[in-house]
Parts: structure tokens; C-alpha cells; sequence
């Protein structure tokens, strides 16, 4: 399925929760929605998803857009387990509920894309899609983001949506105009599979020295397929050097600049909370034992703002977990702070036990309403790294495959003070 743009699923669920108020009827509202997206995310099978659809369905009293939201993350699952058809069928489904939906449009095309069908309906969806993204630039910042992330969501959404139009055209045979495009979605959206089209479109346009760059450079971040791309790099690299020679060496650069590039935009990103105190807290384990931030002064802490419905943070736990299990005996603690809610407490423990993490995981109340509003948390995974003497010195904010890599580096810099 086309790569969702980060905070996607966060995001969407987001914005099912934020319609929901204070009131006692929007409460249960939100556990349902809440509820039903958990089932959605965990399903492993079709027979699963098919009784969730009906399920969502039969619920009376959950808005129009959050119907919309949970189809939508149901068409993502049925693509996550290789059931195509069915998340072609849910994706129309959507469509006729609500045609101006720019996720779908985006999602739908892409698929056929990456199949090389319906490709003169995928080019007329993808660039509705973009238009439908553009337009909505202009529109109303959602309560409880600030200016610049708002803007910044918008803008990496408008070239992931730049980046499907210009595949389409790709896969259409248009190399020209899917180079335009996808300049265009690169200068938005530095995403690696954004790269790795760019890579192609610049070797099928002529372009061999621009088509190496691009392709080593995605492999540095997350792929579909990255060992397709290696040999397609591969195969480029031997048309214009006549060997391979020296192709390894730039791969490891490639993966060094965007690991220091990645560092140092986190670390503009978390500007205004970084070098600051890190607030205080005291907060119950899965066994209700208290846990107070300040008892670990003299050591290097890591918090991970987390939930079980959130698929990025999943993939994010191991990575953490690598890093932990190295540096527990040299002086750091990490701690877990799951956004659910003490009513999801045993459900969080069957995860773990499930998943088998190490580090220890504290209840911080419901996302929105718990520690996450105190610490500026906007999006999950959000990780925070807090040195000796209760400082935040890192954030990191959303799923990288070199986390643990990012956050070795920090945790032994930190460790050494």
C-alpha cells in the first residue's frame, strides 16, 4: 500500500477522537471508535476484518467522519495482510460515501499503480488528490496544533500526494512529465520512496549520475522493497561506471548523511522544549506501582509516549528495546508511557507479555488528557531522551528504522557527562 505520510495513522485517529467533547454520551462515543480501531489494527485475517466492517456498520452513533476514518484505516489493514480486493472494495466503498476524500483517491491509485492497472482512472484520482490537498492548505488549522505543524503535515501530505501523481505517470510510460512531478513531491517531502521514484524517472529521462544519487540515497531510509532497489541501483551503477567498484562505500555514506540530516532535524523540530527541565511526574506501572520521574536524577532516562493502537509505535518499541537491553547496566532507564487509559490496562498487559518488551511501562492517562498535554505531545510515537540532571536534551518524534541508532548515539553521549 502507498507509504501513509507520517502521523497518518496517528492523525486519523486523532481526529476521530477530537470530535468527541467532555460530555458523558461523546465519552462512550470515543471508547467505541477507540475500541473498534483497536480490533481493526490487531486482526490478522480476513474473516477478522470482514466481522469488523460489519461492526462498523451497525454503529448508530459515531459520526460521519469517523465512519469515514475507520473504513479507511480497514482498507489499510486489508492491504497490510495481502487481501487486495477486499481493500479495493472498501476504499469504492468510501468513495461513494464521500468522493472528495483525498486519502482514499491518494491510497487507491497508488495500488494500481503498483500493479499497472486502471492507470488512466489512477491519473485522473492522484491528481484530484493533489488538488484536494493544495486546496485544503488553505484551510483551518484543527484545535491543538500549532501553526508549524499543521503546516508541515500539510506539506509532507501534498508531496506524498505529488509523489502519486508523478508514479502514475511513470508507470504510464510519461517519464517527462513524472519527473516534474516527482521534483516537485521531493522538494515537499523527503521521503525515501519519494527518492526512489525521483531515481528512476531521472535514469528513464537520461540522467544516470542524478538516477545513482537518488537510489543510494533512499536506500538510507525505509523501503517497500529495498533489496529490488539495491539491484536496480545496481544495474544503473554498472551502465555508467562498467563496475561496481566503489558502489558500497557510497552507500555508506548515504546512510551516514541522512542519519546526521534526520539528527539535526529533530533536533530543530524539538527546539522549544530541548534544554528545558523535563516536568516531574509520579505514575502507576501495569501493577499500579508508583514510579516519580526525579527518582532517577544521576541517570539517563528515555520516554516513550505510546498506545497499542498506534502501528508506528509498535515498530518503534524494538528499536528502543535494542537500547535498553545495551545500556541498563551502564545507567539508563527507559520508560514506557502508554495513552490509553486505566480501563485498557490488562489489554496493555497482553501486549506486552505478547511482544515481550523489557523497559518498564507506566499508565499516563488517556491521550490528550494525560502526561502527554504536560510534555507537548502532538503525535506518537513521540520518544523524549533526559539527561543526568533532568534535562530533556532529545526528542524524536514519530517511527525511524535507525531510532535505535539515533538514540545509542545520544544515550552514550549523555551517559558520558
Amino acid at each position: 500500500m502507498k507509504k501513509i505520510p507520517k502521523l497518518f495513522w496517528v492523525l486519523v485517529l486523532s481526529s476521530l477522537l477530537a470530535l468527541a467533547g467532555l460530555s458523558f454520551f461523546i465519552v462512550k462515543q470515543r471508547e467505541m471508535v477507540l475500541d473498534q480501531a483497536q480490533k481493526i489494527t490487531q486482526a490478522g485475517e480476513a474473516e477478522s476484518l470482514d466481522r469488523a466492517e460489519g461492526d462498523i456498520k451497525g454503529m448508530k452513533f459515531i459520526t460521519r467522519e469517523q465512519r469515514l476514518g475507520l473504513y479507511t484505516m480497514l482498507a489499510g489493514r486489508f492491504a497490510q495482510i495481502g487481501n487486495q480486493p477486499r481493500m479495493y472494495e472498501v476504499f469504492e466503498s468510501v468513495l461513494k460515501m464521500d468522493p472528495e476524500n483525498a486519502e482514499v483517491l491518494n491510497n487507491l491509485s497508488y495500488e494500481w499503480a503498483k500493479q499497472g492497472i486502471n492507470l488512466e482512472q489512477a491519473e485522473q484520482y492522484s491528481q484530484k488528490a493533489a488538488a484536494l490537498a493544495h486546496k485544503r492548505s488553505s484551510g483551518q488549522k484543527p484545535a491543538g496544533l500549532s501553526r508549524e505543524r499543521w503546516e508541515n503535515i500539510l506539506r509532507m501530505e501534498r508531496g506524498n500526494y505529488l509523489d502519486t501523481y508523478g508514479w502514475v505517470l511513470y508507470q504510464k510510460g510519461d517519464y517527462n512529465a513524472a519527473l516534474r512531478e516527482l521534483q516537485k513531491a521531493f522538494k515537499l517531502a523527503e521521503d525515501p520512496t519519494i527518492q526512489y521514484h525521483l531515481g528512476l524517472a531521472l535514469y528513464r529521462t537520461g540522467d544516470l549520475d542524478g538516477a545513482i544519487e537518488n537510489l543510494a540515497a533512499s536506500l538510507a531510509g525505509r523501503l517497500e522493497d529495498p533489496a529490488k532497489t539495491k539491484a536496480e541501483l545496481e544495474a544503473v551503477y554498472e551502465e555508467r561506471y562498467r563496475t561496481l567498484r566503489g558502489l558500497d562505500k557510497m552507500l555508506q555514506q548515504a546512510a551516514e548523511k541522512t542519519l546526521a540530516r534526520q539528527q539535526a532535524e529533530d533536533e530543530a523540530d524539538a527546539a522549544r522544549i530541548v534544554g528545558r527541565p523535563a516536568p516531574d511526574f509520579s505514575l502507576p506501572d501495569l501493577d499500579d506501582q508508583p514510579y516519580q520521574l526525579s527518582q532517577f536524577r544521576d541517570r539517563v532516562v528515555i520516554l516513550d509516549f505510546w498506545a497499542t493502537w498506534c502501528g508506528p509505535c509498535k515498530l518503534a518499541m524494538p528499536l528502543i528495546d535494542q537500547v535498553f537491553l545495551e545500556y541498563q547496566g551502564k545507567g539508563l532507564v527507559v520508560l514506557g508511557i502508554n495513552l490509553e487509559g486505566r480501563d485498557k490496562n490488562q489489554l496493555v498487559k497482553q501486549f506486552v507479555e505478547r511482544s515481550g518488551h523489557q523497559f518498564v511501562i507506566l499508565q499516563g492517562g488517556m491521550m490528550g488528557v494525560g502526561i502527554d498535554r504536560v510534555y507537548g505531545v502532538t503525535g506518537i510515537p513521540t520518544t523524549f531522551v533526559i539527561d543526568k540532571q533532568g534535562v530533556i536534551r532529545y526528542r524524536h518524534i514519530g517511527y525511524r528504522e535507525n531510532l535505535d541508532q539515533m538514540l545509542a548515539r545520544e544515550v552514550e553521549e549523555l551517559l558520558k557527562q
